[in-house]
């Protein structure tokens, strides 16, 4: 090493005597950098994010940008994307008038209709309400349509049976549903007569539905006037098979209306004599029912009973009055409810336990009767008069006066009641226990050609 040349001590006092500027990361000048972030706030107000430092604060806006900005883009729509020859939507319809030949509400604003498009008369349409009694969309068909004699039965909002008789051939087919009326499946069977292959049947149809499994059918019928064949089947898998159970003059009382409840129990009025089978038609005994002083009753109705066919009422007439008579095991017993002043031509329906209703209304046109509805919610205990319901055509003096058909409740203060005036069934909906009635028109979407053909086929939602 040259004696001249600097010494490693020599160089590094050199390097410390060299005039170097302070390290800005350990050297903090505060009060410049409060005085530049106030500058840049005045600059920039609506931009600055509070306790955040301004290089921070514009970063995240511009990742905010970027984020939403760029989905914008992706899902934007562009004009090259509509096809130019684009089709006309389907036409919708105005609501029109709808014929609903059968008629069935569930809950206050769901039920079904059967009927053809318009107002034909006949036809396999399956209508579904879901906004009341006003208004009904088709929802599927039936495998035959509205014509010979017809039987209908709703279960819930998804099960329901459609039956209908040929006459001629006696051909019996049921028509099942379980997804609400869009699909139906169909079971077809003979009716056997003694008269031979070639007899008209002419009789009438009742059918009962305990459950989607179990039901009845019971037909009655003949050539002339003057004989009758009145046959029982049951169906326990839901109508895929029938037997017959019993027959007219063998086994069978004869023919009228039917009812089920819990085990093997069939009811059958027979005029004003309520029959009791207890092993599903096989054997029929007479169901007595008296007042507490021994005075038989006529019984005014077949038996109503709840879902389970457990509960039920029935109502009879013991003299000068009516008494409900209530039951807690299917039937096998009853007990009497307290009298009603009204003796003939009474209509029961039977809500539950608690709520039950009597309408002295006929049936035929006409005949004048009290019109008095009585209405209970202790099951019976006490009757409440709830005098002559108003909004239904049911005062003789009218020039078209109607005839009752049927009424039911689907809650305690909601009913609806079907009224045949001049042929052709009106409807009508009360919200206030029965006490008042209001007509309502059924409305669908349907097409002028609609009205008046009854192979128009629905367009349109």
């Amino acid at each position: 090493m040259n004696a001249n040349s600097p010494n490693d001590e020599a160089l590094r006092q050199e390097f410390r005597d060299l005039g170097m500027p302070p390290d800005s990361s350990l050297h903090f000048d505060h009060e410049r950098w409060m005085e530049t972030t106030k500058k840049r706030d005045r600059l920039t107000p609506a931009v600055r994010l509070k306790g955040v430092p301004y290089g921070f604060s514009a970063a995240a806006i511009v990742l905010a940008a970027a984020l939403i900005g760029i989905p914008a883009i992706l899902h934007a729509p562009h004009a090259t994307a509509t096809p130019r020859n684009h089709p006309h939507p389907a036409r919708i319809y105005p609501w029109r008038p709808l014929g609903l030949m059968m008629l069935h509400m569930v809950t206050p604003t769901e039920g079904w209709g059967f009927a053809d498009t318009g107002t034909a008369v006949s036809g396999n349409t399956v209508y579904r309400s879901s906004g009341g009694l006003g208004f009904w969309k088709p929802v599927g068909y039936t495998t035959t349509r509205l014509t010979g004699m017809i039987a209908t039965t709703v279960l819930n909002l998804r099960d329901a049976f459609y039956t209908a008789v040929h006459r001629h051939p006696s051909v019996v087919t049921v028509d099942r549903t379980t997804d609400g009326g869009a699909h139906w499946s169909k079971t077809t069977f003979r009716v056997p007569m003694t008269f031979g292959p070639s007899a008209y049947f002419s009789g009438g149809l009742q059918q009962a539905w305990l459950n989607p499994s179990k039901g009845a059918i019971l037909l009655g019928g003949g050539p002339a006037k003057t004989t009758s064949e009145v046959r029982l089947y049951m169906s326990f898998d839901g109508g895929k098979t029938w037997s017959l159970r019993a027959v007219h003059g063998r086994n069978l009382p004869g023919y009228g209306l039917l009812a089920l409840s819990q085990g093997h129990q069939v009811w059958l009025l027979v005029g004003s004599t309520l029959w009791h089978s207890p092993n599903d038609g096989r054997s029929w005994y007479k169901a007595t029912l008296s007042a507490s002083n021994g005075v038989p009753a006529h019984v005014l109705g077949i038996p109503q009973f709840n879902a389970s066919g457990v509960n039920g009422a029935v109502v009879a007439r013991v003299g000068n009055k009516s008494i409900v008579y209530t039951t807690r095991n299917g039937g096998l017993t009853w007990h009497a409810t307290s009298p009603v002043p009204i003796s003939s031509s009474l209509y029961l329906f039977r809500l539950n336990q608690s709520h039950l209703w009597l309408w002295n209304v006929s049936q035929i046109p006409n005949k004048k009767v009290s019109e008095i509805l009585w209405s209970s919610t202790n099951g019976g205990v006490t009757w409440q008069n709830d005098g002559t319901p108003k909004g239904v055509p049911i005062h003789t003096s009218r020039s078209t006066p109607g005839s009752f058909e049927s009424y039911r409740f689907v809650n305690p203060t909601t009913g609806f009641v079907t009224w045949d005036v001049n042929g052709w069934p009106s409807y009508y909906e009360s919200v206030n226990s029965g006490k008042t009635w209001h007509l309502v028109t059924p409305k669908a979407r349907l097409s002028t050609k609609q009205l008046s053909d009854i192979n128009g086929t629905l367009e349109g939602p």
